[in-house]
C-alpha cells in the first residue's frame, strides 16, 4: 500500500511500514495545493499538527483507507468526513506526554526565576544582580487544567518539586480552580467546549501574581483577552507554546510583551517523543491497512 507522510515524523514508525512491505512517500514540507494532487492513489496518511486534512482533501482522496496522527490532536482533520468516507483515523495519545510536560515545566522554572530577562540583560553588558529576585515553586499551588497523559505527568513533576497540585476537570468550579492557583497550566483538547475557555472573566479570577502556561491549543485562551490581562498586570506572566493562529505573526503584541515567554509550537517535538508517536501509529496503519482493527482509533 502508498503511505504518504505529509510532515516530519519519527524515523522509526517510517523504518517499520517499510519493513511491512508498503511504500513510503516523504514529502515533509507538502503544501495544501500539493496535498490535493497527490492524495488520489494514497491509501495511508500520516500527519502532525501543520498538515490540514479537510474534507475537500478527504474527497480527493480515492484510495484512501487510514489517516495517521503522529502526536494526539485531531482538531486539524475532518474527522465527520473522514467517518463518512468510512476511513479510520488513529493517533498516538500519550507519546509525547513526557516531553510536553517538560516544556511546560521548563516554562514555569523559566517565569518564577525571570530565566529570559536575566539571561538577555547579562549578554547586554549588563551585571542586574539584584534586577530580578524570583520565586520559588516549592510551596506553590500549581493548577492542571486536564487531566489525561500530559496533565498527570505535569502533576506529578508539580508534586516532586514539593508544589500543591489542584486538578480542574469538565463539570468543576473553574473559578474556584483558577481563584488559588499560582501558575495554571492548560492541558485540554481544543473542542467547541473548550475553545475560548480562558477569557478575561477567567482571568480576571486568577492571582495578580499568578502565570498562565499554555502547551495545549491557542484558541483555548481568548488571544485578545489575554493580550489586556498581561499589559495591565490581571496576571503576572505567561508562557505559550501554542496560538489562536500559527504561525504567530511577527506583528503579535505578544512578542513585545517583557512578561511573556514564546515557543514556536515545540512543545512536543523530541526524539524520543517523534519515534514513540510514529510507532504507534505505524502499528494502527499497518494493521489496518491489512483489514485488522487499530489499538488507538479516534472515530470507530
Amino acid at each position: 500500500m502508498k503511505i504518504l507522510v505529509c510532515d516530519p515524523v519519527g524515523q522509526d514508525g517510517l523504518d517499520f511500514l517499510t519493513s511491512k512491505g508498503h511504500e513510503v512517500v516523504v514529502l515533509p514540507d507538502i503544501t495544501a495545493e500539493k496535498l490535493l494532487e497527490t492524495v488520489g492513489d494514497v491509501h495511508g496518511l500520516i500527519v502532525r499538527g501543520r498538515t490540514k486534512v479537510t474534507k475537500e482533501v478527504i474527497a480527493a482522496a480515492g484510495q484512501l483507507k487510514v489517516i495517521g496522527r503522529s502526536g494526539t490532536g485531531v482538531d486539524n482533520i475532518d474527522l465527520p468526513a473522514a467517518q463518512e468516507k468510512k476511513i479510520v483515523v488513529v493517533n498516538a495519545p500519550g507519546a509525547n506526554a513526557e516531553s510536553v510536560a517538560e516544556h511546560a515545566f521548563a516554562f514555569m522554572l523559566a517565569l518564577a526565576r525571570n530565566l529570559l530577562p536575566t539571561v538577555t540583560t547579562l549578554k547586554s553588558g549588563v551585571w542586574a544582580k539584584t534586577d530580578f529576585r524570583g520565586m520559588e515553586l516549592k510551596g506553590k499551588t500549581l493548577g492542571v487544567l486536564g487531566y489525561g497523559h500530559i496533565g498527570k505527568r505535569v502533576a506529578e513533576l508539580g508534586r516532586a518539586f514539593g508544589m500543591e497540585v489542584l486538578v480542574y476537570a469538565k463539570g468543576d468550579d473553574l473559578e474556584a480552580f483558577l481563584v488559588r492557583a499560582d501558575i495554571v497550566s492548560l492541558h485540554v483538547p481544543l473542542t467547541d467546549e473548550t475553545r475560548g475557555m480562558i477569557g478575561a472573566k477567567e482571568l480576571g479570577y486568577m492571582k495578580k501574581t499568578a502565570y498562565l502556561v499554555n502547551t495545549a491549543r491557542g484558541a483555548i485562551v481568548d488571544e485578545t483577552a489575554l493580550i489586556g490581562a498581561l499589559k495591565t498586570g490581571t496576571i503576572a506572566g505567561a508562557a505559550l507554546d501554542v496560538y489562536a493562529t500559527e504561525p504567530l505573526s511577527s506583528s503579535s503584541e505578544l512578542l513585545a510583551l517583557p512578561n511573556v515567554i514564546v515557543t514556536p509550537h515545540v512543545a512536543a517535538d523530541s526524539r524520543e517523543g517523534e519515534n514513540r508517536a510514529s510507532s504507534m501509529i505505524a502499528e494502527d496503519i499497518d494493521v489496518v491497512l491489512s483489514g485488522g482493527r487499530p489499538q488507538r482509533p479516534v472515530n470507530i
